[in-house]
């Protein structure tokens, strides 16, 4: 059986892994079948302007969904099945992965 690869890409609310939020994860595996891709509701931020303007997702796009926390069983469970996590900026998403 070959190596479980997945693909991983948050957006945020800042560049600040403790400060800032993720308010949209989408995993996906090696061959393009979505795993999980939601939006979260931040705990912390209700105005993230800079960062709006480059992924255009705005507070009420996100203000009636589930914090992140809600999600994060399920988001383990698929983290911990994968032997490899690739992704543009990995180390940036996952550094939000682990604050949340």
């Amino acid at each position: 059986m070959g190596k479980r690869i997945i693909v991983l890409d948050a957006e945020t609310t800042g560049l600040n892994a403790k400060a800032d939020e993720i308010l949209q994860l989408t995993i996906l595996s090696v061959d393009g079948e979505v795993l999980f891709n939601s939006y979260f509701c931040p705990s912390k931020c209700t105005s993230w302007p800079d960062s709006e303007k480059i992924h255009h997702i705005s507070y009420d796009m996100v203000k009636d969904c589930a914090p992140i926390a809600y999600h994060k069983e399920s988001i383990q469970k698929i983290l911990n099945s994968a032997d490899t996590i690739v992704g543009y900026n990995h180390s940036f998403d996952m550094s939000f992965l682990e604050a949340a």
